[in-house]
């Protein structure tokens, strides 16, 4: 089977795919409900082509997604969780299994009037809208693990959310720098924006690291050949891009996004050097030490570095209301204990346990600005627990992309994935990313990274010609090293 990506039955379905990943921060991160259902409606018509082509044999399941098959499972049990939240049931069960839905309805529905059902949630619209999102979720990911199955394909989609990111990061900084204000680029709110730049940072980063080689200094030609090579390639295109996003990604004043963004670098390259210690790659290294030393010390000090970490070190209890905003929302768990107040009411619920002596009392807030404890509240710790076992699940298919795999790109879809789900579970401890639409679907995509590095088979048979002398140090057209001539190449050797 060719490995050209337009020469495929599923071919316009990848083009469809690629477009729905530039189409989702464009809309204000779809959040208007609009843009949210166009979303959904978009990755359903998707699956549904995608299954007509399975079922009819057109396509096969690629191993990707049956190595996914336990994490769908468990985005199948989050889902059958929320259905119950959102089933009709009789009153008196709904007591027994919520003792606080049961009290929160004798009080706003008295008996004499009351239903003979009634719900887990306490704002079934909002729980039926999470059902919706999380199924489009699921299929998004289904998509990717089925659709980028091809060693072009794969780089075609890294380079896709690489310029996402540096649209955002041209379109948000410009308008920064213009109007004297921080970057928001296409959302409403600059940490998302910082989120989304979190993500498209680590597979940019991912990618540049899987295409540097190791540095063979011979003579001062060769260094200024190398050098002047550097210069004209693609690889300072994407380096080029990088900066641009690490500038905007400062010009947010994002103290999570910022903060993020390095903790998650300063872990990823750590599991990436303890990985690699006994076959370390000096010029990965180099670039590693680059982002630290040129991307964050020279370009952030040039547009406010020292901006953001001013408004970290004024961080304290006395200014900062999302530590009112916890402590009021632990109070909705301990009446809610098991079940949650069901997925998508945090906004109907929390106005009744604001406490009207608190900082900000009067602020209308949608969300906790934490999506652990709005999860917990939410969804009980049943949903929390499922959640975590997917990010957990992610977060171990990254390390075998990083650690069982030797080529060169698939190693890097592991880092990259890695460095972006840290990124945002470390960033989601004071903000609400996983709310976003094009965000939860990034963070989604990242984990079909994972999955994708550790697992991906090529498409292409067996060579029949004799294969390449590893002596010459070339690769095939799929991106494998391949073996010395006269011995055959195993199919799982060359995968790998």
């Amino acid at each position: 089977m060719n490995d050209t990506p337009f020469r495929r039955p599923d071919q316009w379905l990848y083009v469809a795919f690629l477009g729905l990943i530039l189409w989702m921060p464009l809309p204000i991160g779809s959040v208007p409900f609009w843009a949210n259902s166009l979303l959904q409606a978009w990755v359903f018509a998707l699956s549904a082509v995608m299954l007509v082509l399975l079922a009819n044999g057109r396509i096969r399941q690629t191993s990707a997604l049956y190595a996914a098959r336990y994490l769908f499972g468990i985005l199948g049990a989050w889902l059958l969780w929320l259905l119950l939240q959102r089933m009709p049931l009789p009153r008196e069960y709904l007591a027994s299994l919520s003792s606080g839905a049961g009290d929160f309805l004798a009080l706003t529905q008295p008996l004499a009037t009351a239903p003979e059902t009634a719900h887990l949630s306490l704002y079934p619209f909002a729980t039926t809208t999470a059902i919706l999102n999380t199924f489009a979720y699921a299929l998004f990911l289904a998509l990717a693990l089925q659709l980028i199955n091809s060693s072009r394909r794969i780089r075609t989609l890294l380079w896709v959310i690489i310029a996402c990111g540096i649209f955002q990061a041209v379109y948000g900084g410009l308008a920064a720098l213009s109007h004297s204000t921080v970057a928001t680029g296409t959302f409403v709110n600059r940490n998302h924006l910082g989120g989304y730049l979190e993500m498209c940072l680590a597979v940019g980063i991912g990618l540049l690291l899987s295409e540097t080689g190791d540095i063979q200094m011979v003579s001062w030609r060769h260094r200024l050949f190398t050098v002047l090579r550097w210069l004209s390639g693609p690889k300072f295109r994407l380096r080029l891009g990088l900066a641009l996003m690490v500038v905007t990604l400062v010009l947010t004043r994002s103290r999570g996004a910022n903060t993020a963004f390095f903790v998650s670098l300063i872990l990823a390259g750590a599991v990436w050097l303890y990985i690699t210690r006994k076959r370390p790659s000096i010029a990965a290294m180099l670039m590693l030490a680059s982002i630290f030393v040129i991307d964050i010390i020279i370009l952030g000090e040039w547009f406010g570095l020292d901006k953001v970490v001013q408004r970290i070190q004024e961080t304290s209890a006395a200014t900062e209301m999302r530590d009112d905003v916890w402590l009021e929302t632990s109070r909705i768990w301990s009446d809610f204990p098991v079940t949650g107040t069901g997925a998508g009411s945090f906004v109907s619920i929390f106005a009744s346990y604001r406490d009207a002596a608190s900082a900000g009392a009067n602020v209308f807030l949608r969300h906790a600005h934490n999506d652990y404890l709005e999860f917990l509240i939410e969804t009980g710790p049943v949903g929390l627990l499922l959640l975590a076992s997917v990010a957990l699940l992610a977060l171990r298919q990254a390390w075998l992309a990083m650690s069982t795999r030797h080529r060169p790109l698939l190693q890097g879809l592991g880092f990259g994935s890695l460095m972006g789900i840290i990124a945002i579970l470390y960033h989601s401890i004071a903000d609400f990313n996983l709310r976003i639409p094009s965000n939860a679907m990034m963070f989604m995509l990242l984990i079909g990274l994972a999955y994708i590095g550790a697992h991906y088979r090529s498409p292409r048979p067996e060579p029949r010609r004799p294969v390449i002398p590893a002596s010459d140090g070339r690769e095939d057209d799929t991106g494998d090293r391949t073996a010395s001539a006269g011995s055959g190449v195993s199919r799982s050797a060359r995968d790998r």
